[in-house]
């Protein structure tokens, strides 16, 4: 039953204690009108027991009141460091129950009885405890309190907490949302083990950048979350932060530079738009690196633990073939490229630099009607190092657009909120695969005409 419908019900209550005399009184006059009633005097004594009693049962139906207003919660308030835990606060701003999500929280509640505590007392005891239990330390800084139900300022609560910590020496960060939670984020939370808090924060940062997989963030701690959630390419209106994350058990910022420009055979002082952002990456939390140097553009991906280059694309933007440039111009390599697959009209054009084995080569994909291209060539000397030709099965300007075929999908599952989606062209079929809170659907659809050729659903676990 809701609080309103409790409030009611006892103010029902209390309405018929009151009238119940009344009305009996006037069923009598109203049956036996012109007849005279014999009304007998009832003692002092039993009329003050009787309103004695009745004013009892007023009093407790108000205390009945005050109790249910004072210990229903108003919010529940989700907190995840690796402990987590959620807090039921009434309109007192007093703990009413404690839940822990997992055993680290279990381990820092211990015999803490936080009910009827106000809620930054509370607060300050459970960050105490993770200080204590080394939850929160000099790696791991980062605490992410979330409105998951009712009516709450979080963000008041956190800037409270955060100047309190402040007080006490810890170096932290706070995140924090105010969005309420829904079926969804409950179906997220129970299949992959995490709070709705988390499962809210990850979907934040996927809104933002659709590279992400949410499988694969979930894996991740707090601060790692903290820190993706604040890098420029990932930064959106519904976190809020106070402080910054630890980023202690990474390589510095300084140490990424000089493994990059080392590389790169370049100095700091020609470097410019110089931009160094975490990211993460199969299972690995990276440094995106990206800078120019004497008109070419370098992009590296470092390991942020170990410092190990991961990946790097460098894009000449010279269009001369200068001898005084490192590597040979793209026009250039263009005309190699082109003269050696002997055609004279070609489209989807794509030309990418990276290293192999130590050599800088260019990378050069393109099609004709009939073939698509792959080659391979030495960017110092022009040397072809791979030639490859595939002869085309399929005529793509007579398909559908994948746009196109994801619409036809989701038209017939009739689902507006899915993850995880992939489309792959093979042959003539569109093969998609994607899942809900509920199910995994995977599809094949004529790429010509669109018809759905075979459909799967599995039910999650």
């Amino acid at each position: 039953m809701k609080n309103k419908d409790i409030k009611d019900e006892l103010y029902n209550i209390f309405d018929n204690l009151i009238y119940s005399s009344f009305n009996n009184v006037a069923d009598k006059v109203k049956n036996n009108k012109g007849v005279v009633l014999n009304m007998k005097k009832e003692s002092n004594k039993k009329l003050f027991y009787g309103l004695g009693l009745g004013f009892a049962c007023v009093i407790m139906l108000f205390m009945g009141l005050i109790f249910f207003r004072n210990n229903s919660d108003i919010a529940v308030i989700g907190i995840d460091v690796n402990p987590s835990l959620e807090l039921s606060i009434n309109s007192k701003n007093k703990v009413v129950s404690v839940n822990t999500n997992n055993d680290d929280a279990i381990k820092v509640i211990g015999d803490m009885n936080l009910k009827g505590t106000d809620v930054l007392v509370a607060m300050n005891a459970i960050f105490g405890s993770m200080v204590k239990n080394g939850y929160i330390n000099d790696n791991e800084n980062s605490i992410l309190i979330s409105l998951v139900h009712g009516e709450y300022n979080v963000n008041k609560l956190a800037n409270d907490v955060y100047s309190q910590l402040q007080n006490e020496k810890v170096n932290s960060s706070i995140l924090t949302l105010n969005t309420n939670t829904n079926d969804y984020d409950n179906e997220l939370s129970k299949k992959y083990n995490i709070s709705v808090s988390k499962v809210k924060l990850i979907k934040s940062i996927i809104n933002k950048n659709s590279l992400y997989k949410f499988e694969d963030l979930c894996k991740l701690s707090t601060n790692d979350l903290n820190i993706l959630a604040n890098s420029s390419i990932n930064k959106n209106d519904e976190v809020s932060t106070i402080g910054s994350a630890s980023t202690s058990k990474y390589i510095s910022i300084d140490n990424v530079k000089d493994i990059v420009f080392k590389h790169a055979k370049v100095e700091n002082k020609n470097v410019t738009n110089l931009e160094i952002e975490y990211d993460y990456e199969n299972g690995n939390m990276i440094y995106d690196v990206e800078f120019h140097c004497n008109n070419i553009e370098y992009d590296y991906e470092v390991d942020a633990v170990s410092g190990k280059i991961l990946k790097i694309e460098i894009e000449n933007n010279n269009n001369n073939n200068n001898s005084n440039n490192k590597y040979l111009s793209k026009n250039k390599i263009e005309e190699i490229a082109i003269k050696k697959a002997n055609v004279s009209k070609y489209y989807d054009y794509d030309i990418e630099f990276e290293f192999k084995g130590g050599t800088p080569i260019y990378e050069v994909e393109f099609e004709t009607d009939g073939a698509e291209y792959e080659i391979e060539i030495d960017a110092k000397n022009g040397n072809i190092i791979k030639y490859e030709v595939k002869n085309k099965k399929v005529d793509t300007s007579k398909l559908i657009s994948k746009d196109k075929a994801k619409n036809i999908v989701l038209n017939d599952t009739k689902v507006s909120e899915y993850y995880d989606y992939e489309i792959e062209l093979d042959d003539n079929e569109y093969e998609i695969n994607f899942e809900t809170r509920e199910y995994e659907y995977k599809y094949k659809l004529d790429a010509k005409t669109g018809k759905i050729l075979e459909k799967d659903t599995d039910k999650n676990d």
